[in-house]
């Protein structure tokens, strides 16, 4: 009788063991797959705050109090070559200055230009639009870079948003532009 009792035994034993592990197994398997997992968030936008003022830019640039670098220009303007005289251009430079300056004369001010008025100015295209809530005025001076600013007045506060090359007066800038709002 104890014979035929202990392959028996071991045959229950063996069965429960193999039964507990595949059990066991599809428990765990399901769990992982059932377990919510936190999602990856992955940061598409910043927002850029200023005094009075604030506008949605790209997460990919490093923002400052000059404006919008570029990872590569941020790096360049902290540790700039010898010979780099552009290294401290940001990406989109930003300006904001309360005055009591009309927008027209901050503009001719801010590029030395000569007169009072824009109408004044035959070799400098500028024009009036809407971008966003805001009305801009778009100018484009050619010097040594060609700059192309884009220029609005809330109460007494101008804000600018420059580029220094026309590759730059692209529909990202157009974006960021748009995204200007005041508190």
């Amino acid at each position: 009788m104890i014979q035929k009792f202990m392959p028996q035994t071991w045959k229950i034993v063996v069965a429960v063991v193999i039964t507990a592990i595949i059990i066991g197994g599809g428990v765990y398997l399901w769990q992982q797959n059932e377990k919510v997992k936190t999602p990856q968030i992955v940061e598409t936008e910043k927002t850029f705050k200023g005094n009075g003022f604030s506008f949605i830019y790209p997460a990919q640039y490093i923002a400052d109090n000059k404006g919008l670098w570029t990872k590569e220009g941020y790096e360049w303007h902290l540790n700039p070559p010898e010979t780099c005289s552009l290294c401290h251009l940001p990406y989109i430079e930003v300006k904001a200055e309360a005055t009591n300056k009309t927008l027209e004369k901050y503009i001719i001010d801010d590029f030395t230009l000569s007169g009072n008025n824009l109408s004044e100015q035959t070799d400098v295209p500028y024009e009036k639009l809407k971008l966003g809530n805001n009305d801009f005025i778009k100018i484009t001076v050619s010097d040594m870079l060609t700059t192309t600013g884009y220029y609005t007045k809330h109460n007494n506060t101008i804000v600018a948003f420059r580029v220094s090359w026309d590759k730059w007066d692209d529909n990202e800038l157009q974006t960021i532009i748009k995204s200007l709002k005041f508190e």
